[in-house]
């Protein structure tokens, strides 16, 4: 891993995907070795890489065994994660099981919409939020620093929850991935009252998911670190 690691800190990107591709195969298939360096990849952010290699041993039909799965569903930035959740009294197994949904854990990740880093922020949302908080000098590229991240991206969580969903998780996460608007329109399906089947009513197929996933994800999120 010293080589991958003097290539981060030279910021040659272009070499890191191929020396990963290496140590892949020097594993030559063994789990144990698998298991090593995705726990390695993702404690030095590479979360994405290190999932990838979990998911790959679990369609090998390797047992689900807990070491495997916190490989599947990591939580790096655990400390930074739970100082912003408590500040904002969020759950941080929730928080973390949205965290993984949004972006793997990847702080300067970008999507195709334009969101930005670890809760996948939007730059307008991260201006107006900021301005909101009294945070100056802010532009776009701060939502690639997991803290200034994370410190706007729990306080718009809070918003949705506060503001339009009445702490039900099923509409704060629609919320959250679809938009406060839509979210109050399908307040009131008749389905509300009932999660279950007011997920199945989201209209949106990607919010719908969105809403699944997290759901399971927290699940997983508390059986995994819930007692550490």
């Amino acid at each position: 891993m010293r080589t991958l690691d003097l290539l981060v800190a030279a910021g040659l990107d272009t070499g890191v995907d191929a020396h990963i591709d290496g140590l892949v195969e020097r594993t030559d298939g063994s789990v144990l070795e698998t298991l090593d360096l995705a726990d390695a990849l993702i404690e030095r952010g590479f979360s994405i890489q290190g999932i990838r290699l979990g998911q790959d041993l679990l369609r090998r039909g390797t047992p689900r065994t807990k070491r495997l799965l916190r490989v599947v569903y990591p939580f790096p930035y655990r400390e930074l994660v739970t100082r912003e959740a408590r500040e904002r009294d969020i759950d941080p197994i929730l928080l973390a099981a949205l965290i993984r949904q949004e972006s793997a854990f990847t702080p300067a990740i970008h999507s195709p919409a334009g969101a930005i880093g670890l809760m996948q922020v939007m730059p307008a949302t991260g201006r107006e939020v900021a301005r909101s908080q009294g945070l100056r000098g802010f532009t776009p590229a701060s939502l690639e620093t997991a803290e200034i991240n994370l410190h706007l991206g729990t306080r718009f969580w809070l918003d949705m929850e506060q503001r339009y969903a009445d702490g039900k998780l099923p509409l704060v996460l629609s919320a959250y991935n679809a938009g406060p608007t839509r979210a109050r329109r399908w307040r009131e399906f008749p389905e509300f009252e009932d999660l279950l089947r007011f997920t199945e009513r989201i209209p949106f197929d990607e919010t719908r998911g969105y809403v699944k996933n997290i759901t399971r994800n927290v699940g997983l999120y508390q059986f995994l670190y819930g007692d550490d």
